[in-house]
């Protein structure tokens, strides 16, 4: 992504509160996955004695992408569009969601810990299908009115970056027993000097067929979409 930094005075050190503890460091070698240990997901998701990895991990988004032109002054900021990774991405979902609002301080494990390499790819997604995952995932109980016999909430979070971007969340399919979430980074033209994780929680209509596990496919920039699934633990690229 042709992003434009303001990173001069990069905060390294990230607080806990906002990517909170992990027992599992990400890799430091560059590989796709995480610690061996960390491969199976650690919230029930139907499917966590086995490890279903997704292959090919990187493919080019199927979908028109056109970037804004780069404004040339300061008073022009407003015609850039943050949206363009998404911009014509389809939206037509086989199932309701909706992006919950949840800091991730109230999150008790993000499994996101290598704030020394701010700038690595990592990805994850979590599901949580009953009251048990719930109250061992979350510190709050800002959700205690999710009916898991209608819902499931899924947990996505990448990183690391300027905190002033965000995820946006297109559209669900389902395929047999796998929910497919669709979605893209905002590109701020101007961006904030923090190093963060993007995180998000969705509430999810339970699909009608048995469910398997979840499958992320996230556009990065103009040619890559990233894919990860539940089972997998945390995802690490080089970037």
């Amino acid at each position: 992504m042709e992003r434009r930094h303001f990173l001069a005075g990069v905060r390294i050190g990230v607080s806990t509160t906002s990517v909170g503890c992990l027992a599992d460091s990400l890799p430091t070698d560059g590989s796709e996955n995480g610690n061996k240990d960390n491969n199976k997901s650690r919230i029930s998701d139907g499917t966590n004695e086995k490890t279903i990895k997704k292959d090919p991990r990187v493919t080019k988004p199927s979908y028109k992408i056109e970037q804004s032109d780069k404004p040339n002054n300061p008073e022009d900021f407003d015609e850039w569009n943050d949206e363009y990774l998404g911009e014509h991405m389809d939206t037509e979902s086989s199932l309701t969601f909706e992006t919950l609002s949840v800091p991730v301080g109230h999150v008790r494990d993000t499994s996101f810990t290598d704030v020394n390499s701010p700038n690595k790819g990592a990805y994850e997604v979590r599901v949580v299908q009953n009251m048990d995952d719930y109250k061992a995932v979350f510190h709050k109980d800002e959700l205690y009115t999710v009916d898991f016999n209608e819902y499931m909430l899924l947990l996505v979070e990448s990183g690391f970056g300027s905190g002033s971007v965000e995820h946006r969340w297109a559209r669900m399919e389902v395929d047999g027993g796998i929910v497919n979430l669709y979605g893209y980074y905002t590109d701020p033209y101007e961006q904030t000097d923090d190093i963060d994780t993007w995180f998000s929680v969705l509430k999810v209509e339970q699909p009608s067929d048995d469910f398997e596990f979840a499958r992320v496919s996230l556009t990065v920039d103009k040619k890559r979409r990233i894919h990860f699934n539940s089972t997998e633990g945390v995802v690490t690229l080089k970037e």
